[in-house]
């Protein structure tokens, strides 16, 4: 008999644990088309799940079944896995997977749960334009004031540019937003062409300088920097976002092809993790400072007014 493979996910599954998360993970990006009997995704440990724990478990399972990593495998649960599956509507697409039925991303909607809106994007389905026009009128609702509101779009359309222009991921790119009157976070992830994998030519042309791949991450949320040499595309969106977690006391965490780079609330940290094929994105903005925030995006159109910035 076949030895079974075991995937048992941690107590803790949060974005300030991600890095055990993928060491668990990992190993999947070698298994393409193997088709590994036995195996099992066992959830019974999960105490503690955020938009980040949930998203990247429904890129494990949509990865390895797309990808025919595993046959027929099996998912052990518990009530509190189920539960932030069902909140954030991922239960019936992760459960499609598993039962080998057409994925239902139905599901995947804009909802209000305990004065928390939660607003899950499949991006591969839509334009640039359409995702971020999709939930307008449900955030403009939810916030009603216009500068918080801008600053929530801003980042959207600038995280939804970025995996855009990108990506080429052949699964699915997908993005959650959450957010209440104090916070709004965002996180993004794909199993496509990684961010290293984008910027690290461009950056690595001379022969003589050699870039690890964590300080490739840093770079790309460096004003100017692209992997689109030689076109209109300037390099400003990872940027501005960084600007905005720096004057918000925020966060970023970028994740990609076994490199990280975090700037918590202006301590940087970068280094090397499990592997992750494609990107991570995940963004928290504290929103007492959309003011502050908006008066300088101002001033930024003001300097740059014959480039396109992302101001809704």
């Amino acid at each position: 008999m076949d030895r079974e493979l075991n995937y048992i996910l941690p107590p803790i599954c949060t974005i300030q644990r991600i890095k055990q998360y993928l060491d668990i993970a990992s190993p999947i990006f070698g298994m393409e088309h193997k088709k590994i009997e036995h195996v099992t995704v066992d959830t019974h440990l999960v105490e503690r799940m955020d938009i980040v724990g949930v998203l990247l478990i429904y890129k494990f399972v949509e990865y390895t079944s797309k990808k025919a990593c595993f046959k027929s495998p099996e998912m052990i649960g518990n009530k509190n896995f189920l539960y932030e599956m069902q909140r954030l509507g991922f239960w019936e697409l992760l459960n499609s997977f598993f039962l080998n039925l057409p994925g239902n991303y139905a599901s995947l909607k804009y909802q209000l749960f305990e004065n928390v809106f939660i607003a899950p994007i499949r991006l591969n389905e839509m334009s640039l334009v359409e995702v971020p026009n999709n939930y307008i009128p449900d955030i403009q609702d939810y916030y009603h004031d216009t500068e918080t509101c801008s600053v929530v779009f801003s980042v959207l359309a600038e995280i939804v540019s970025n995996f855009k222009e990108h990506s080429n991921d052949e699964t699915d790119t997908v993005l959650v937003a959450t957010g209440d009157t104090n916070k709004f976070e965002v996180v993004c992830a794909d199993t496509g062409i990684g961010m290293v994998s984008s910027l690290a030519p461009v950056l690595n042309n001379n022969p003589s300088l050699r870039i690890r791949n964590y300080d490739v991450l840093e770079m790309a949320t460096m004003q100017g920097i692209t992997s689109k040499k030689g076109t209109d595309h300037m390099g400003f969106g990872l940027w501005l976002i960084s600007e905005f977690v720096k004057i918000a006391k925020g966060e970023i965490h970028i994740y990609s092809e076994g490199a990280y780079y975090v700037n918590q609330c202006g301590k940087i940290k970068k280094g090397t993790c499990g592997f992750w094929q494609g990107t991570i994105i995940y963004v928290s903005l504290p929103l007492n400072k959309t003011n502050e925030i908006r008066n300088w995006q101002n001033s930024l159109a003001e300097q740059y007014q014959d480039i396109k910035i992302n101001c809704v």
